[in-house]
């Protein structure tokens, strides 16, 4: 019987005992959590990562899922990748200067080239001050896509890439603590570093007590987590200074949890995305193309070029058995970022070039004064061009309601709440909303003015060559203003605390998007007719075809304004 078993068992044990299963593991993991997080409308999956489980404030203790795998469970894999490179340090591949001194130097590079191509493509979007993003290197994903090349992906190019991969995660730290404002507690930071002093004099005075390595890493961890610095790195600060003769054993015991517990953990959770439906052109946007080409170019060219001038002024020596050709291959797998800190500036939306042209191309904006609607003017003084301080309030509201867009009623609060999420404030944002009746009613009224957007109804836009941009950033803020409402109220849809509000909207829509839907097509015509004097008779009639449109959406909206 027991030859039986063991002979079931022996398979499963190569199987596992194979580095390349890890990564594939993480892949599929990956695949797995985007396919769920697109194949429901409630967003549940997606929520769950983000469900405060635990009664406590993000300040003192990590509160949801999705922050215990990232700070406390990834420490000990940054424990099992220290523990190598720490390995390699003592008597190995990194044993010399010239060897150990290349993984900072193309780390540099790796950071600075990316921050550059960024910076080309955003100098004048608005966004420049992303240039953070593609920085980063993903470790688990680098070094688990690395795992799957096996045998053809040498040792000694493995180590630099999870060498390089903590330098980056380290410069990450510095970016972020400089240039994102990223807060530090002083005191916690403090007894961090006397905590890591204790560890390090432990091992000099060769006191192997296994209780004090166990309780100092313990509270290591949580004054870095109280901190404000990334607390995964504790783990990388804790294997330099264990005892080299704990290494084994250690390793022994973290190894199997940690890449097939813990990393996979790690996969569902960072890549819980929701893709938008014009995933195209969110791809093609500055931001968008900033980052990926700062990260499948940049990174490896930053990397070969830095190493390049390091080996050439005989400074530092490539890996053993490597070649040139493979270290921009291992550049290449150094572009994963999943899960890197994504810092974005607020919407330069007001001072787009063509915001006031958009309006007035897509909606009944020239219109409105013509419904007689406030007894007002469309606009305040004489001057022949358009401008937003000409502007009255409610031809101006009403022009984005009319085109189902209602930007005045959402736009910039999911920027504002993802910055705050950013900052560690999440909580804080939560028992606002849970406590204040002010702050409480404006994401209701946000909620609201969501529930009657309509944006297929101006999607032809979204590929338009003067207009595409501007329609794809108010598309973008109101999905990311949608995701982190629900996230706010742990809800399945906008307004569900409200079904009777909900389905009175519902009702007014019915009768609504036929009207605005007639609407954009004289709109649109009117347009086209514009440059034909001939056509003048015709462009008239559009013209009040679109007015006698705006009549029916204002009395069939009530509240459009």
């Amino acid at each position: 019987m027991y030859k039986h078993i063991k002979k079931a068992i022996q398979p499963m044990r190569l199987i596992l005992n194979d580095s390349r299963v890890t990564g594939i593991l993480l892949i599929i993991c990956t695949l797995l959590s985007v396919l769920f997080s697109n194949t429901t409308q409630t967003h549940a999956y997606q929520l769950f990562w983000h469900k405060d489980f635990f009664k406590t404030s993000s300040a003192v203790l990590p509160a949801n899922p999705l922050e215990w795998i990232n700070t406390a469970m990834m420490s000990f894999f940054f424990l099992l990748a220290g523990m190598e490179i720490k390995r390699e340090l003592l008597n190995g591949e990194l044993s010399s200067f010239k060897k150990a001194i290349l993984p900072f130097g193309a780390a540099l590079g790796g950071m600075v080239m990316p921050a550059i191509l960024y910076a080309v493509f955003n100098h004048a979007s608005g966004h420049l001050s992303g240039w953070g993003i593609p920085t980063a290197t993903d470790i688990a994903f680098s070094l688990g896509v690395a795992s799957i090349i096996g045998k053809r992906f040498p040792v000694g190019l493995k180590i630099f890439l999870m060498a390089l991969a903590i330098i980056d995660d380290l410069g990450a730290i510095v970016i972020v603590t400089l240039f994102y404002g990223g807060k530090i507690n002083l005191f916690f930071l403090a007894a961090a570093g006397i905590l890591y002093s204790i560890l390090i004099i432990l091992n000099i005075l060769k006191i192997k007590n296994i209780f004090l390595y166990i309780i100092i890493p313990i509270a290591l961890w949580y004054c870095m987590y109280r901190s404000g610095i990334e607390a995964g790195i504790t783990g990388v600060l804790v294997a330099f200074s264990l005892p080299v003769n704990f290494l084994p054993s250690v390793e022994k015991a973290i190894h199997f949890p940690v890449n097939y517990l813990i990393l996979p953990l790690f996969a569902l959770a960072n890549t819980a995305i929701i893709l938008p439906d014009n995933l195209f052109n969110h791809m093609i946007s500055p931001i968008s193309m900033g980052i990926i080409v700062g990260l499948v170019i940049g990174k490896p060219l930053g990397i070969y070029l830095f190493s390049r001038i390091l080996v050439y002024f005989k400074i530092a020596h490539l890996p053993a058995k490597t070649n040139w050709t493979q270290l921009i291959g291992m550049g290449t797998l150094a572009g994963i970022g999943f899960t890197m800190s994504i810092f974005t500036t607020t919407l330069a939306f007001k001072n787009h070039p063509y915001f006031i042209d958009y309006l007035v191309h897509v909606s009944p904006l020239k219109l409105y004064s013509e419904t007689n609607i406030g007894s007002r003017p469309t606009k305040r003084g004489g001057s022949s061009k358009l401008t937003l301080n000409d502007l009255r309030a409610i031809p101006f509201v009403g022009s984005w309601s009319q085109i189902k867009q209602n930007v005045t009623g959402y736009y910039g609060v999911g920027t504002a709440l993802q910055a705050a999420e950013h900052q560690g404030k999440w909580d804080a944002i939560k028992a606002l909303y849970q406590h204040s009746l002010f702050f409480k009613t404006l994401i209701d009224n946000c909620e609201m003015a969501m529930q009657k957007c309509f944006f297929p109804l101006t999607a032809f836009l979204a590929n338009d060559e003067k207009y595409g941009e501007i329609w794809n950033m108010l598309y973008s803020e109101y999905e990311l203003t949608k995701k982190y409402i629900l996230l706010l109220n742990n809800k399945s849809g906008l307004m569900a605390d409200y079904p009777v509000d909900q389905m009175s909207i519902q009702m007014r829509e019915r009768i609504v998007l036929p009207l605005v839907t007639i609407q954009q097509y004289a709109i649109t015509k009117v347009r086209e007719l514009e440059a034909y004097s001939s056509q003048e008779s015709l462009k008239n009639t559009y013209e009040k075809l679109a007015m006698r449109c705006s009549f029916g959406i204002i009395n069939a909206g009530r509240n459009s304004a």
